[in-house]
């Protein structure tokens, strides 16, 4: 954890992911770019847990020459 938190990395799993452990980690170099993380419980024949997480992603609006034709550039 102190490399983790010395190369401002945020590790965003603050649930169980195995029994009474969290073993399975989401990080990111944005504190902000993961909204949550929740656990689904457990994954089909494992013992670790399913994650679901919700991550902003950017984008900007960007109009074609050509009519009024509106498309999104993920650059």
């Amino acid at each position: 954890m102190e490399s983790v938190e010395g190369a401002y990395i945020k590790q965003h799993v603050q649930c169980h992911t195995r029994q009474d452990a969290i073993l399975d980690l989401v990080f990111t170099d944005e504190e902000d770019m993961i909204d949550y993380v929740e656990s689904l419980g457990p994954f089909a024949s494992s013992d670790h847990n399913l994650l679901k997480w919700h991550m902003k992603t950017g984008s900007r609006r960007v109009h074609s020459g050509h009519g009024r034709n509106l498309h999104l550039d993920y650059r």
